[in-house]
């Protein structure tokens, strides 16, 4: 019986532990962004294309292109771009990376209840740095 209990209780702790930290969720979730912007980045070497992350109104998706596959942040969580690229899109912010490894540059800031973690993207080296 006591072994039970504590198997219930173990698994219901990582349930808990993400509800009481919005910090690590910001933290997962900027990681997985990081992620996606490198692979952005490689993929535009990699075919010689523009490829870009297009950032959808409401802030809890965003796109990766050339391939157009969609991301979700929970609702919790809001992601702002800056310095992106404004002829990209004429309702969404874009980041585009080109052929040659550069970028439009900027910043990225994911929100969540004034807990943030903010991502830099080079213009010249299309690196991106978690600050």
């Amino acid at each position: 019986m006591v072994l039970a209990i504590l198997s219930g209780l173990s698994a219901a702790f990582p349930l808990a532990w993400q509800r009481l930290s919005p910090q690590r969720q910001v933290q997962v979730y900027a990681r997985r962004l990081v992620a996606d912007l490198g692979w952005l980045r490689a993929e535009s070497m990699r075919t010689n294309t523009v490829a870009e992350l297009r950032l959808v109104q409401g802030g809890h998706t965003y796109q990766l292109f050339p391939d157009g596959t969609g991301r979700d942040l929970p609702e919790a969580i809001k992601l702002n771009l800056s310095g992106a690229d404004p002829a990209a899109a004429t309702q969404d912010a874009a980041l585009r990376f080109f052929p040659d490894g550069s970028s439009t540059g900027g910043s990225v800031v994911l929100d969540r209840d004034g807990r943030t973690a903010q991502l830099a993207i080079s213009p010249l080296s299309g690196r991106v740095r978690e600050e």
